[in-house]
């Protein structure tokens, strides 16, 4: 739900900063290039590979972290990196 409304905040920023990014570009349409940005939100809203693009992805991390999360040896730290040794920061001050 959180990357959805990302993903619909970003398209929509990207829609209403369009025309005066490419305003200064005088051979270019300004109406065809928001005419392109509203096609390719419906796109993103509409379409069936997007949807199946993240599904896909999401599954593949629940499997993961599901894996990982079965092994008691396994930690999120990246490397071989001995999480004992680490300094604890208690509210948000370490």
């Amino acid at each position: 739900m959180k990357a959805r409304l990302w993903q619909n905040l970003f398209l929509l920023n990207a829609l209403i900063l369009n025309p005066y990014v490419v305003a200064n570009a005088q051979s270019k349409d300004i109406r065809a290039l928001q005419e392109q940005g509203i096609l390719a939100v419906i796109y993103q809203q509409t379409s069936s590979e997007r949807l199946a693009a993240s599904i896909q992805t999401f599954k593949a991390a629940r499997q993961a972290l599901d894996k990982a999360l079965a092994d008691p040896s396994w930690n999120a730290l990246p490397g071989a990196q001995d999480y004992q040794k680490k300094k604890t920061c208690n509210n948000f001050r370490c």
